[in-house]
């Protein structure tokens, strides 16, 4: 039992460490977008999406703001004045819109949620499972899914979600939230569209 839970506390770092990698590949590539924007007034075709708007990748004062505030978070988390689940928390609390997403890869994502299914598998084994599993367990089974469920799936805040749901092209699909009730997300159609708008082939 005692191996079981070594390889499970294992599991969940390596998640960890691949949600903060996930936002360090977003700040290296608008760092360099931004960088190539300086010297010749235009992106690299080379890790540039075709089939993404090009104004998508245009750096501007909201992305530089948003990107620097993640290197300050993950250089604090590097010299150990912040816990990793602490970076994590502040990185999900920044402010992001449709331009800093485009610099995800939604494909991290979806491997940290495979990760998870087998974390939560192995958590039903223990003597004494990690109640932050038990929730994640319980939304795997869900179909429609709260705001505190989607930001525990997808790593987006509320704020975040505001943002998603107000844009004019593409945005969220959501239920409800009328007359003070809370928004509710279908699972699956969130999942299909971060595929369609956030994933790198």
């Amino acid at each position: 039992m005692q191996k079981i839970k070594k390889i499970l506390e294992e599991l969940l770092e390596d998640i960890e460490l691949l949600e903060l990698n996930q936002y360090k590949e977003a700040m290296e590539e608008h760092n360099l977008v931004y960088e190539y924007e300086i010297l010749f007034g235009g992106i690299p075709s080379v890790d540039i999406e075709t089939d993404k708007d090009y104004i998508n990748k245009r750096c501007d004062n909201f992305t530089k703001d948003y990107f620097l505030g993640v290197e300050n978070i993950l250089n604090e988390e590097l010299f150990a004045l912040m816990t990793r689940e602490e970076a994590i928390n502040d990185l999900k609390k920044l402010e992001t819109n449709e331009k800093t997403d485009f610099f995800f890869n939604y494909n991290s994502t979806k491997i940290k949620n495979k990760l998870l299914k087998q974390a939560i598998k192995l958590n039903d084994i223990i003597d004494k499972p990690f109640i932050k599993l038990r929730k994640l367990e319980e939304i795997q089974y869900k179909k429609l899914i709260d705001g505190d469920d989607f930001e525990a799936l997808f790593s987006k805040s509320k704020n975040s979600q505001i943002a998603y749901r107000s844009r004019s092209r593409f945005p969220l699909p959501f239920l409800g939230g009328g007359k003070g009730k809370d928004v509710m997300y279908n699972k699956e159609e969130c999942e299909k569209w971060f595929e369609n708008h956030y994933s790198k082939k």
